[in-house]
């Protein structure tokens, strides 16, 4: 088996390797920051990328900047209408989604079956509950002490 300096090594591996992915976690956010300026401005990464605008140009214009449009109403608009839509679509979608999600545990199914074999045992005038699961004259026994 492992002895003991296995096992902590293991472990010490693993979180040498989890402190790696979040300091790369911690510099991906911080260049994002940085970009983004330390006063919080509203650009988009997208236009400041592709039109070379600075997060000034759009701070002094719009300062409630949604990322939508550099006009303020059509800003507000459009991010009303998004969010409108992409809500609606969310709850409309999630409850169609839930409400045909298949049988959890297969408990309808579980209802439906037990139904037919008490139809079906009334049918041919059994018993509802056979208090033998297995047919005993279908069973071999050992012979009796």
């Amino acid at each position: 088996g492992r002895g003991l300096g296995d096992v902590w090594g293991s472990l010490w591996d693993a979180l040498v390797s989890l402190c790696d992915a979040l300091g790369s976690l911690w510099d991906a956010l911080l260049s994002l920051w940085m970009h983004w300026g330390p006063y919080g401005c509203m650009c988009s990464l997208w236009d400041a990328c592709t039109h070379g605008m600075h997060c000034a140009h759009y701070g002094l214009q719009n300062p409630d900047y949604h990322g939508f449009s550099a006009e303020p109403d059509a800003d507000v608009l459009n991010m009303r209408v998004v969010f409108f839509t992409g809500v609606s679509i969310a709850i409309v979608l999630g409850s169609v989604f839930l409400h045909y999600l298949p049988d959890y545990g297969l408990q309808q199914w579980a209802r439906r079956e037990a139904e037919l074999q008490v139809m079906e045992r009334e049918r041919r005038g059994l018993p509802l509950i056979d208090p033998n699961y297995y047919d005993p004259a279908r069973l071999t026994l050992p012979p009796p002490e």
